[in-house]
């Protein structure tokens, strides 16, 4: 939003209340009749010495490049920086993200998908659909032909393969989340994964497109 003369309008929005242990509210920022902060961010230091770290001033905010210091065994060693104690607590560590608490306000509930799985996103066997279409066309370094063989080969994917993809794929979703043990998705991996071997054996190369030929034989 703007003013009559188009400047930009800022609104601070305060962070919520954190709490302590015992379930009482801890106020992120100091009181608005404060003599010195009034409605002042506190800082990480005073919001550990509220929870007990009387040391907190004496510790640095972060290390240096987020890299705190681990053991042998790959275990974070002591409370080494504010960042590090502060990112360990219950209150902060659980805190729920901004779309989830969105859904949450609408009864929706969020499932966030893990990193590197695009076997649990189905427009990547969309994609893969259509770009083992696209390879089919005649080469052509135009422009037009690039436009009309994009728009064919995203139209060539049928609806009931769409369908298939979104079914396969949020079975994969609550394999993932509720650890449900359902026989569509052993059906799937395995014949997910014995076109994948066959493909790389054959061309050497990614093979995406060949597992969506995979989801064809579903039922």
């Amino acid at each position: 939003m703007t003013d009559s003369t188009g400047t930009a309008l800022m609104d601070h929005i305060c962070m919520c209340n954190a709490h302590f242990t015992d379930g009482h509210l801890q106020p992120l920022y100091y009181p608005s009749d404060h003599p010195t902060h009034p409605s002042i961010f506190k800082g990480m230091a005073v919001l550990l010495e509220e929870h007990g770290y009387h040391n907190a001033c004496t510790l640095h905010a972060e290390c240096k490049g987020f890299k705190c210091a681990k053991n042998d065994t790959g275990e974070y060693v002591g409370n080494c920086c504010c960042r590090h104690i502060l990112f360990k607590l219950p209150d902060f560590k659980n805190v729920p993200s901004l779309l989830t608490s969105l859904c949450d306000l609408y009864g929706v509930q969020a499932l966030f998908l893990p990193k590197f799985s695009p076997e649990l996103n189905p427009i990547e066997q969309c994609w893969g659909f259509a770009k083992r279409t696209y390879r089919e066309f005649l080469p052509s370094s135009t422009i037009k032909d690039l436009i009309q063989n994009t728009h064919e080969a995203l139209a060539s994917v049928p609806l009931v393969s769409i369908h298939k993809y979104v079914y396969s794929t949020y079975c994969l979703t609550l394999t993932h989340y509720f650890h449900l043990d359902l026989p569509i998705v052993h059906s799937v991996m395995k014949i997910a994964t014995g076109r994948v071997s066959m493909a790389v054996k054959q061309h050497g190369q990614h093979a995406d497109t060949k597992v969506t030929e995979g989801f064809h034989q579903m039922p």
